[in-house]
This record gives C-alpha cells, structure tokens and sequence, in this order.
C-alpha cells in the first residue's frame, strides 16, 4: 500500500481516506470506465456505490452485472456464455 508524504497506514483515517478506501476518492475527470461484476459478487454493494458516486461526479461509467456470476468471474475456467459475453463486452468497450 502506498501512503502519501510518509505517513504510516496507522496515521490514516481508514474510513475515509481515498488512499486507503478509494471510495472516497474525487472522480472528475475519470476517463469512461467499464465495471463488469457478478450478480453473486461478494463486493457488489461497494461497486454500485463506486459507480453511483463516479456518476455524481460526472464520469461516464457504463456497469455490467451478469447473473449468477462471482467475483472475477471473467478469469474462470471452464468458458461459459457469461465468460464470453463479458470479453466480447470488454472488446467492444475498448473499440467504442
């Protein structure tokens, strides 16, 4: 983890300092972002409100949720519909 200006992490206020929870971090000028996650995704709340903020704060941020799919699930063997659809989806994000 890198802390800013020598602090060490115990001199950090860990519920709202970006370093630590980017959460908390200012989005202008975020460039257009794609957020895939899993409908099981274990930190789904935190990335809805990743993108809800990201959004407030005028970033164009497109999220894709995929039903029945976990956390990394894009990394999972074996391909299923879900693995592919999200790829295809990455690929046409990246060429838009």
């Amino acid at each position: 983890l890198l802390v800013p200006n020598n602090k060490s992490l115990s001199d950090l206020d860990v519920l709202s300092d970006p370093f630590v929870a980017p959460i908390h971090a200012d989005f202008t000028g975020l460039p257009p972002t794609l957020v895939q996650m899993g409908g099981a995704e274990v930190m789904g709340d935190d990335i809805q409100e990743f993108t809800k903020r990201a959004r407030m704060q005028g970033a164009h941020i497109e999220l894709q949720v995929y039903d029945n799919m976990f956390h990394v699930f894009q990394a999972s063997l074996p391909k299923t519909q879900h693995l592919d659809e999200a790829w295809d989806n990455v690929h046409a994000f990246l060429h838009s």
